[in-house]
């Protein structure tokens, strides 16, 4: 490996077909595992039997210290992001089968449609909650609540992103 600052010997020399036809012969073996010593053969039926056995009813308990160090001890309560379990009924609410049916109810109504400029790219459409989502749980699947925008359009209206009575823009 060449030091910091230092430029390598070959950078930007072309390896001929001959010098790669080498390396590639070269690497086939270590490829195909022939250096290795248990390559082509298996373990004993008694040897499996024994490792089997050697695994069985261990425990991977990670210590505290281990599960700080790979972030696990900061995961749910502990989390600096927790607020107090509702992505997961909102992740459950916006990916139902009611939500989904909804939304594609909203854009074959409004034929795939931005109600506002006319835009009709299939990926650039979104179905907009004219009263709130969390504001109006009785109207989160009615389909006079719907409206079909493009998202520059969407971000424009006074409901996007709404969060706590706050647009998520302003």
């Amino acid at each position: 490996m060449a030091n910091k600052g230092s430029i390598p010997w070959n950078k930007g020399k072309a390896w001929t077909k001959e010098i790669k036809l080498k390396i590639s012969m070269a690497q086939i073996g270590k490829r195909l595992g022939k250096n290795n010593h248990f390559f082509g053969k298996k373990h004993t039926l008694k040897t499996r039997q024994k490792l089997r056995k050697a695994q069985l009813g261990r425990k991977r308990v990670f210590t505290e210290e281990h599960k700080r160090k790979i972030g696990l001890a900061r995961s749910g309560e502990k989390c600096n992001f927790w607020k107090g379990g509702i992505t997961a009924k909102n992740l459950l609410l916006r990916t139902s089968f009611n939500y989904k049916k909804w939304r594609k109810a909203v854009f074959e109504r409004d034929d795939y449609t931005c109600q506002e400029c006319g835009d009709n790219k299939g990926g650039n459409l979104e179905a907009d909650h004219i009263k709130p989502f969390s504001k109006y749980p009785k109207l989160r699947f009615d389909i006079k609540n719907g409206r079909t925008l493009c998202k520059s359009c969407h971000q424009k209206t006074d409901t996007y992103g709404f969060i706590l009575g706050q647009p998520r823009w302003r």
